[in-house]
């Protein structure tokens, strides 16, 4: 077993605590954004562009997380534009924001280090993608 697999393997034990309660990509409500520079593990929906994550969350307002990422891959006519996954990854920069009820979705590169996959944790080339996290707003 390699040293990043029982690292991703710690890793997700001890994050899988803090989002248990929240939707793929949300940090719970006592956590941070994720920062750069620090290696994370998380599920969640990753796009080729910070565009196609913008139009995911315009998309997602109406309808479920899984149709949402239809419609992102059919207006691009690619069916892995995005998709949901459970990737090792360092947070890069912060393109954008979008608001959402609650809060803000920022729109972040990440560069993709391993996926898991039902054979265990691959290590790919980094690369990059986009995700958005969840900031929440305290009400004034």
């Amino acid at each position: 077993m390699t040293a990043l697999f029982r690292w991703a393997i710690a890793l997700m034990i001890a994050g899988s605590v803090a989002t248990a309660r929240a939707e793929p990509n949300v940090p719970g409500p006592t956590q941070d954004p994720p920062q750069a520079n620090d290696m994370h593990v998380g599920i969640g929906v990753v796009c080729n562009s910070s565009q196609q994550v913008a139009r995911y969350l315009a998309a997602k307002k109406d309808t479920t997380i899984e149709h949402a990422i239809q419609v992102v891959n059919r207006e691009e006519d690619d069916t892995s534009a995005c998709g949901m996954a459970m990737v090792a990854f360092e947070v890069g920069e912060r393109i954008g924001d979008v608001d959402v009820p609650n809060g803000i979705m920022h729109v972040t590169q990440i560069t993709i280090k391993a996926v898991a996959t039902d054979a265990g944790w691959q290590r790919v080339p980094g690369t990059l993608q986009y995700t958005a996290f969840f900031e929440k707003l305290e009400e004034i």
